[in-house]
C-alpha cells in the first residue's frame, strides 16, 4: 500500500450517476488486519448520495461478517477437529465393543462419521455466536462506521477520465486513438492506489493477454473484448479507464 498506516476507499461517480466504490477489502482475514491496523479514509469527487454510502457500508458489513467467520474457523479449527475426532473414535469403539448386537463395520463407520461431523458443525455454529466472535464482529463494524469521506481533486480528474470513455460508443477506439484524457499523468499516490484496485478486477490471465495485444494495436483482440462487453462479461469503459491509468502511471502496485 502507498502508506502502511493508511488505506483509501474511492467513490467514483459514473457517467449515468451510479456509484463505483474502489477499495482493497475482500471477505478474508486481510480485511480484519486492515481494519485493525490501518487508518481507512474515503475520497470522492462528486459528492455521493447518502443512499449510496449506506449501501456501501452494508456491503462492507457483509464482507466483514464473512471475514470474521473465516477468522473464527481458522483459529478454532484444531480444537474443534480434535474434539470431533475424539467423538468419532469413542462412537466407533462404543458401537464395536459395547453394543451387544453386532453392527456392520460400514454402519459403525457411517454412524461415527455422522457423530464427528455433527459435533464439528455444532461447535462451529456455537462459535459464531460466542462472546469472542461477537466482540470481533462489533470491533469490525465500529471500524467501518468510523470511515469518513472527504472531497479529493484527484478523484474529480479520475471521474472525468472515466466519463470520457463512458460517453463514447466505442471506448476502445477512444483509448487507441491516443486522445488526451483529463487525467494528469503524474505519479499520484491516490491514482496508483486506484490503479492497484482496478488491477485486481482485471487480473485474470485472459484480460492480461488481451490487454497486451490491444496496446500493440491488434484489432482482433479489441474485437474480442467488445464481444465480451456485449455479453456483459466486462465493463468496457472501466477496462479502458484501467488501461489509460496503467499507461499513464506504469505497472500498478497491487494491494494484498
Amino acid at each position: 500500500m502507498p502508506d502502511s498506516q493508511t488505506v483509501h476507499i474511492f467513490h467514483i461517480e459514473r457517467y449515468d450517476g451510479s456509484a463505483l466504490f474502489l477499495h482493497p477489502f475482500r471477505a478474508d482475514q486481510s480485511m480484519l488486519h486492515t481494519l485493525e491496523n490501518c487508518r481507512v479514509e474515503g475520497h470522492y469527487g462528486a459528492e455521493p448520495d447518502v443512499s449510496s454510502l449506506t449501501e456501501f457500508r452494508n456491503e462492507l458489513y457483509g464482507l466483514a461478517e464473512h471475514a470474521v467467520r473465516s477468522w473464527d474457523a481458522e483459529t478454532r479449527f484444531i480444537p474443534r477437529f480434535v474434539i470431533s475426532s475424539a467423538l468419532f473414535v469413542v462412537s466407533f469403539l462404543f458401537l464395536s465393543i459395547v453394543v451387544r448386537d453386532p453392527v456392520p463395520v460400514l454402519d459403525e463407520l457411517l454412524i461415527s462419521l455422522v457423530v464427528g461431523i455433527g459435533s464439528y458443525l455444532v461447535q462451529r455454529s456455537r462459535g459464531r455466536s460466542s462472546e469472542r466472535v461477537e466482540r470481533k464482529r462489533m470491533a469490525m463494524r465500529t471500524s467501518i462506521d468510523t470511515i469518513v469521506f472527504s472531497e479529493s481533486a484527484i478523484v474529480y480528474l479520475l471521474e472525468e477520465t472515466l466519463h470520457m470513455y463512458e460517453a463514447e460508443d466505442d471506448a476502445l477506439q477512444v483509448l487507441l486513438s491516443g486522445r488526451r484524457a483529463p487525467f494528469a499523468e503524474s505519479q499520484s499516490e491516490s491514482a496508483n492506489e486506484v490503479l492497484g484496485y482496478l488491477s485486481q478486477r482485471f487480473g485474470d490471465r485472459e484480460f492480461r493477454r488481451r490487454e497486451r495485444r490491444i496496446m500493440r494495436g491488434e484489432q482482433h483482440a479489441a474485437e474480442q473484448v467488445k464481444r465480451w462487453a456485449e455479453h456483459k462479461k466486462v465493463d468496457l469503459a472501466l477496462f479502458c479507464f484501467y488501461l489509460r491509468l496503467k499507461r499513464a502511471l506504469g505497472s500498478p502496485k497491487v494491494h494484498r
